[in-house]
């Protein structure tokens, strides 16, 4: 070589380079697909130096593996995929230079060992990382230069100068297709958004559960083309079938669908598989309610295709809204029955109010008070004040089975009755027959009455006392000696021909008479203990010697006090008699 060939050389070198990378910028800007312009830049790259073959790989960042993209014909590279490490993705980024096959770094040769290994077989002689940013991107294997001239360190600058532009390359497309995707998913979701918004106005006007349900399966399947739908609920901690589409809402279900009745919500999975069927779950406040599936994804081919992960976040977004709406019918219908039942219960106060004696009756020898506290839901305590037949006075406290409207009706038919009999019966045995065959006659087998009776005799001071199957009444001697008195017969309403009996009592002065229903003794607090008969009992002797409406109004504070502000599960009526000293 004369001493001008030098020069002369390294003018026709770079002039060539120059050329090389006005064809990359060709390519690069030529509007080619990605597979071509790989092909062209790899031979472009090999053609620049005379490199007799080579490969080139891609690195898709999800699954973290290098790709083989384009070879050439003499690059034998049976590896098309290569996983590699978190720490060598890191360490090629950072390196993204020519390395030489005879001289690899020690953590490029170990992470890369498979490789490696047919490196040495098939005379790789440069491996060139693909970087930019330190967002790796693929990699370059080179072969022998021809005539198997060596690479010097020119040839590895000109490599790294042409790798950088491949690099760019890359990068760009890579950007690109992410904007594609990131364009195509804002598409998807304000689809998705749309879809829902039109779903979420159809099933929130619903007001029927069975109608919500019937919609939600309806849109679920269209939305995701599916044949077949399901709504799964859960009772006893177990789903079980609550709604069908595209089959009978019965077991079995079709083959392609999971069946999930009787498991738990942790046999479960979600989520896109290998199976035909997608299921979501339905949760409200995080709390799981129920599971919305659907199976057999129809294909425009014919036959049925495999569910998306796309097609999971649309499904367990419409799952979420389905059990809300389903929530709010349920709470709707709730409502409803809430409210008619609020004014069944308002009538039977009401009704009961308004039988109920509005003042006590007077006498110089007899001190009288009553009280009666209704609970939440209205029974059917009762008391009232009368004459019978010869005029003489008579008080009645009662407790009608049941609770409600049905109660207050009860109330009303006995309040009627008793004083329609009153006024044509001589004694209590008498009435309490004719009450009680009225009430066999003309009431359900399930409703009775339990009823205290008594007349008062002014002059004497005697009590007739008749009880129906009530609690005892309480005589309390004023030096503190306590009877109970339950003489009677059965409760009023389940036998017809009843007989009773009556007992005949004298009340002394500074003696006390004590009627009651079993609210007062039954009454309970936060813990479940009941206020009971002893603690009643023990309270009444604590007010020997007190006036009627005093004893009432102790034993009243004394079980709000007891129950410490826990709601009474039935009424409590309370009803004393004092005879007056003198």
């Amino acid at each position: 070589m004369s001493p001008d060939n030098g020069p002369r050389l390294h003018r026709d070198r770079l002039a060539f380079l120059l050329s090389t990378l006005e064809d990359m910028g060709e390519t690069l800007t030529g509007g080619e697909s990605f597979d071509t312009a790989a092909r062209y830049l790899l031979r472009m790259l090999l053609g620049s130096i005379g490199i007799s073959s080579g490969a080139i790989f891609t690195f898709a960042s999800k699954r973290k593996v290098l790709r083989l993209k384009d070879k050439t014909s003499g690059h034998e590279c049976d590896i098309k995929e290569l996983k590699i490490s978190d720490d060598l993705i890191a360490r090629m980024a950072e390196n993204a230079r020519p390395h030489r096959a005879s001289d690899l770094p020690e953590w490029l040769s170990e992470g890369l060992h498979q490789m490696v290994e047919f490196w040495k077989q098939h005379n790789v002689q440069v491996v060139i990382p693909l970087a930019v940013k330190g967002d790796l991107l693929g990699m370059v294997c080179l072969g022998t230069r021809f005539m198997n001239q060596p690479y010097t360190e020119i040839d590895l600058q000109i490599l790294s100068l042409l790798t950088r532009h491949i690099s760019l390359y890359f990068h760009s497309q890579k950007s690109l297709e992410q904007a594609r995707q990131a364009n195509y998913e804002l598409r998807r979701k304000v689809l998705e958004m749309e879809q829902l918004y039109e779903v979420g106005l159809a099933i929130t006007g619903l007001k029927s559960p069975e109608a919500v349900q019937e919609e939600i399966l309806t849109r679920a399947t269209t939305i995701l083309d599916s044949r077949y739908g399901a709504v799964w609920l859960m009772k006893d901690n177990t789903y079980y079938l609550a709604g069908a589409f595209g089959f009978k809402n019965e077991i079995p279900v079709p083959d392609i669908m999971t069946d999930l009745t009787g498991k738990t919500v942790s046999s479960v999975r979600f989520g896109p598989d290998e199976s035909l069927c997608l299921m979501a779950p339905m949760t409200i406040r995080n709390t799981p309610v129920g599971v919305l599936s659907v199976a057999g994804k129809e294909s425009r081919l014919g036959g049925y295709m495999r569910f998306s992960e796309t097609d999971f976040q649309l499904l367990a977004s419409f799952a979420n809204q389905a059990a809300v709406a389903m929530e709010n019918a349920r709470l709707y219908v709730e409502a409803l029955e809430k409210e008619r039942l609020d004014q069944e219960l308002r009538v039977a106060a009401e009704i009961q109010e308004a039988i109920l004696p509005e003042s006590f009756p007077e006498h110089p020898k007899l001190d009288v008070s009553a009280l009666t506290l209704q609970s939440r839901t209205v029974g059917g305590d009762f008391f009232d004040f009368f004459n019978i037949a010869n005029s003489t006075p008579a008080i009645v406290i009662a407790d009608i089975s049941g609770k409600g409207i049905p109660a207050a009706m009860l109330v009303s038919t006995f309040h009627g009755a008793l004083h329609a009999y009153a006024g044509f019966v001589d004694s209590l045995e008498e009435l309490a027959g004719r009450l009680n065959n009225l009430l066999t006659e003309t009431t359900p087998e399930n409703k009775f009455v339990t009823a205290a009776f008594l007349t008062w005799h002014p002059k004497t001071g005697d009590m007739v006392t008749l009880s129906a199957g009530h609690e005892p009444m309480i005589l309390l001697r004023a030096n503190g000696d306590m009877e109970k008195i339950s003489e009677g017969g059965m409760v009023l309403g389940l036998f017809s021909d009843t007989k009773f009996t009556s007992k005949t009592v004298r009340l002394n002065p500074g003696d006390s008479l004590c009627l009651y229903t079993d609210g007062i003794t039954d009454r309970t607090n936060a813990e479940g203990k009941q206020f009971g008969f002893e603690r009643f009992e023990t309270l009444l002797k604590e007010t020997v010697g007190g006036d009627a409406s005093g004893i009432v109004r102790n034993v009243f504070r004394q079980l709000e006090t007891f129950a410490d502000d826990e709601p009474a599960p039935d009424d409590q009526t309370m009803l004393v008699l004092v005879r007056k000293p003198g």
